[in-house]
């Protein structure tokens, strides 16, 4: 997935062992922590154990092709499911955190250099100058939020920053190719 590619987790690790499955009770799969102790959860899609009767509900909703017949075409689909899970999956909040932590480590304290290097590592881009302007109030205005939520002052910035992400990477210029 993109998003691992950009937060800096995705293990290009080739070949080797299928990557286990468990069960969690919002009724999607994760990464099983179980099985062999070498196993990467951020390792490609490719190298997950998928069986026929236990859907992929997160590739699903990209449109994962059927493994209960043969996939001589892919079908490519845009639905609002697609959307909720960019805002709402605990895997794309946490590779959002994560490229944010990229980003902190890299930026320095500058707020402007924080938002050109988010750009720059999701939509491959500089931002135009409206683009800073906007993403720089976002981040004034969920710093304020997270501080009347008693986050301290730095949390708060890092937090902002990872939301800032997480929008940035739900981006239809994210998301598919011109």
């Amino acid at each position: 997935m993109l998003s691992s590619r950009v937060s800096g987790k995705l293990d290009r690790t080739l070949g080797g062992e299928a990557a286990l499955l468990e069960h969690v009770p919002s009724g999607l799969q994760t990464v099983s922590e179980k099985g062999t102790q070498n196993q990467n959860p951020f390792r490609r899609s490719l190298y997950i154990l998928a069986r026929r009767n236990y859907p992929l509900d997160f590739l699903e909703a990209f449109d994962y092709p059927k493994m209960q017949v043969n996939c001589i075409r892919r079908f490519n689909s845009v639905t609002p499911i697609q959307s909720l899970t960019f805002m709402n999956d605990p895997f794309l909040v946490e590779q959002a955190s994560q490229l944010a932590q990229r980003i902190w480590e890299q930026a320095g304290n500058s707020p402007k250099q924080r938002v050109e290097l988010a750009y720059i590592m999701t939509l491959s881009r500089r931002p135009v100058p409206a683009e800073i302007e906007v993403s720089q109030d976002h981040l004034r205005q969920q710093e304020q939020n997270y501080h009347l939520a008693n986050t301290s002052a730095e949390q708060a910035s890092q937090s902002a920053l990872a939301n800032l992400c997480q929008t940035l990477l739900s981006t239809n210029e994210f998301l598919y190719l011109d």
